[in-house]
């Protein structure tokens, strides 16, 4: 389908899934679902359990509206192809930007528009709705990030003795494993992470997230911000390795980074922010390459 052809089907009158509303709150501000219907907000509500705000009509200053409706007909990207985990693309046309995947169209405002974000799914099994409202969220979360000056990673978050750490890798990485060991540490979520730097920039922040590869996430660890100790990037120890850290140069380290942020191809008009902000937390000398093997012991090189 041509851009032109799925800005034209965007654009077409379509029906919310239901009138139902939850809210998704976590450190950075509020995000409206707004257009649900029974079964979606079942889902979700098992998805992110004690993330969500069920009965609060409260709109913070952060607040972000996401209204989701549904469209008839096939997907918005063909069918994924043998080997294809996921995909998520930006497509643009006449000025304005479109994010698509297979089931789902997302259009943010333009710069110059206030405006909510709106949400176009298409019902199918293949896809199940929490997923797809899942993936939207952490969108969402990702751009909120940037507007702060930080970025979004594929990363674990850890806590302990009130400080976060952060462990990051693409999938099959050992992010889920790294959590597992972690414990009784808590976890603010396994699988998505932010990093995001304080208004003068000397110290970064992380917080909990409800992105994770456990069917139902734990309560928060808190609230709010937690002061980032460092980030890790993951590597799984080979036959006859032991576990090991590592400090790459600061043009390894940012390319390494950037290796683990999240939806770059989603959000490549912020390209030169996404960069910029991986640089300016490079130079804080708090990355590591972390080479591991399947054992707890990890943590003595990580708090030395």
């Amino acid at each position: 389908m041509s851009n032109a052809a799925l800005f034209d089907r965007f654009r077409r009158p379509r029906r919310p899934l239901g009138d139902q509303r939850r809210t998704l709150r976590y450190a950075l501000g509020d995000i409206h679902l707004d257009g649900l219907d029974e079964d979606a907000t079942r889902r979700i509500e098992a998805r992110w359990g004690p993330f969500l705000v069920t009965d609060d009509d409260e709109f913070r200053a952060s607040s972000t509206v996401v209204r989701v409706t549904v469209v008839e007909g096939p997907g918005w990207l063909p069918v994924a192809s043998p080997g294809e985990i996921y995909r998520l693309e930006r497509v643009e046309h006449r000025g304005s930007a479109l994010v698509v995947s297979y089931h789902y169209a997302v259009r943010f405002p333009d710069a110059e528009e206030e405006g909510d974000i709106e949400v176009a799914v298409v019902r199918t099994e293949r896809e199940p709705i929490e997923q797809m409202l899942d993936n939207i969220a952490r969108l969402v979360v990702a751009r909120h990030t940037m507007d702060r000056g930080g970025l979004a990673i594929h990363g674990a978050g850890i806590v302990r003795d009130d400080q976060a750490f952060v462990f990051a890798g693409p999938s099959r990485a050992g992010k889920s494993t790294v959590t597992t060991l972690s414990r009784p540490s808590r976890s603010l979520g396994d699988d998505f992470a932010v990093i995001l730097p304080s208004g003068d920039g000397a110290t970064w922040w992380t917080c909990a997230l409800p992105f994770d590869n456990h069917p139902i996430v734990e309560t928060p660890v808190a609230p709010g911000l937690l002061p980032l100790r460092g980030v890790w990037r993951l590597f799984q120890a080979g036959a006859g390795e032991s576990t090991r850290v590592e400090t790459p140069n600061p043009i390894v380290a940012t390319t390494s980074l950037m290796a683990c942020a999240a939806f770059p191809a989603a959000i490549s008009d912020r390209g030169e922010s996404l960069l910029g902000a991986a640089g300016r937390y490079i130079a804080e000398g708090r990355f590591e390459h972390l080479t591991f093997t399947p054992d707890p012991e990890f943590w003595t090189l990580i708090e030395r």
